[in-house]
């Protein structure tokens, strides 16, 4: 009887040393007085603040609360833990003998429940130990406050703890913002195809109405094939930098192109829709008033919306639209009234108005002075010049240079870059062997 009283005497002593002490033995799977995280495979991938929580003994045995009537003990569910919190014994009235009380208690008790994993998991049981004790005179400890202790205030074991955690979650996101992005540039063409396979309705005012939206489509193309069938043209949240390539289209009243990235409009634009009453741009990209004056040119509009568009923060952007497209009864869904004309025409007439036009406002295709520095634009023209053959006249070298001064965005000049290759001069003009013959 005197061997087994001594030798219960050393365990306690040992025991007693092991709580004093309290260092965590990560090695050896030891976390005195702690609550011990691990991550859960795919949950917690997905959701990095999710995972397995358990609590540790004073002599830092795991008890964690794994499935329906079992809790385990040194041998914690989803592997060994990621993250620990170190509790402070002062916070506990008891001392260790309170807290190894208070846990097993909550074990056992949980030992009889089923594992729910919405409200009566691992986070549970470990509230529960807290609760009883009660940890820091608190006994309201629940599974949010503890998913929050850990989340912010739990340390890592090592440094591969750290990335067991956050490598699957970044790489599992990364992948997916990846991919999103690949697919946002993916550019669709506007195929006949394409017209025929999206939603065509008739909308609630009656119009036979053509569905284009969210097609991620950057150019407007082929859309004779639709015969002007259509009132309505919807085409907003695309990718259209360029409101261009419209065929006559004499029944199109109304057209969206809301959520673009139309920065230009054609000078043909207004020609192709005759009788457009209704043109909504909102939140596009067009930054300067003369970008507008080809709207002019719809004569049959009534009601334009530019809401969202640089351009509505430019200084007298109202009068400019009135004074411009005088047609326009309703102005980014505000009705413009006489007093608001008559005082467009009024300043635009006068001597301050006709400076700030000559001073603010450009013209819709931009220029490539605008586009490029002077070197940048010299370089550009000698790169011209050195693709034109030799052998050309002194008049085609002059139409040459001409066509290069006059060039106005960066399509022009690749076209004409493909008219000299194909060895005609910018006239449409082929360049033939009969030179003196050509100049008579």
């Amino acid at each position: 009887m005197a061997v087994i009283d001594f030798c219960e005497y050393m365990d306690k002593e040992e025991q007693s040393a092991q709580v004093i002490d309290g260092r965590v033995d990560a090695k050896n799977n030891r976390f005195p007085l702690c609550l011990v995280w691990t991550p859960i495979p795919f949950i917690s991938w997905l959701l990095p603040f999710i995972g397995h929580l358990g609590i540790a003994l004073s002599t830092g045995v795991i008890h964690d609360f794994s499935t329906s009537g079992y809790v385990s003990e040194d041998h914690m569910a989803f592997g060994k833990p990621c993250r620990y919190y170190k509790c402070d014994l002062i916070m506990v009235l008891g001392k260790h003998q309170q807290w190894d009380r208070c846990v097993r208690m909550a074990s056992n008790e949980y030992r009889s429940r089923q594992h729910n994993i919405f409200w009566d998991n691992c986070h549970s049981h470990v509230a529960l130990a807290l609760n009883l004790m009660p940890y820091g005179r608190n006994a309201n400890w629940n599974m949010l406050k503890l998913c929050v202790l850990m989340f912010f205030k739990g340390r890592y074991v090592s440094v591969l703890a750290f990335f067991q955690h956050w490598l699957p979650p970044l790489i599992i996101y990364g992948l997916a913002i990846g991919c999103g992005r690949c697919t946002y540039l993916i550019m669709v063409k506007l195929t006949s195809d394409l017209i025929a396979d999206s939603p065509q309705l008739l909308n609630v005012i009656r119009e036979r109405e053509l569905c284009l939206q969210n097609a991620r489509i950057h150019r407007i193309e082929n859309l004779g094939t639709t015969m002007d069938t259509f009132e309505t043209l919807n085409f907003s949240n695309n990718d259209i930098v360029k409101l261009e390539n419209f065929p006559l289209l004499y029944r199109l009243q109304t057209l969206y192109m809301a959520n673009n990235r139309i920065s230009t409009v054609d000078d043909s634009f207004g020609a192709s829709l005759p009788y457009l009453k209704t043109l909504v741009l909102t939140d596009n990209c067009l930054a300067e008033l003369g970008e507008l004056e080809p709207l002019s040119k719809l004569q049959r509009l009534e009601h334009l919306c530019l809401i969202g568009n640089p351009v509505t923060r430019v200084a007298h952007y109202r009068d400019f639209v009135i004074y411009k497209i005088p047609q326009v009864r309703v102005l980014d869904y505000k009705r413009v009234r006489l007093r608001e004309r008559e005082s467009a025409n009024a300043f635009f007439t006068s001597s301050d108005g006709e400076e700030f036009l000559k001073n603010s406002v450009r013209k819709a295709t931009f220029s490539m002075a605008l586009a490029f520095d002077d070197e940048s634009m010299t370089d550009i023209t000698q790169e011209v010049e050195d693709s034109v053959e030799s052998n050309r006249t002194a008049e085609q070298m002059e139409m040459i240079k001409e066509a290069i001064e006059n060039v106005t965005s960066l399509e022009e000049l690749e076209e004409l870059k493909e008219t000299l290759a194909r060895n005609e001069v910018p006239n449409g003009k082929e360049k033939t062997d009969d030179v003196e013959e050509m100049d008579l």
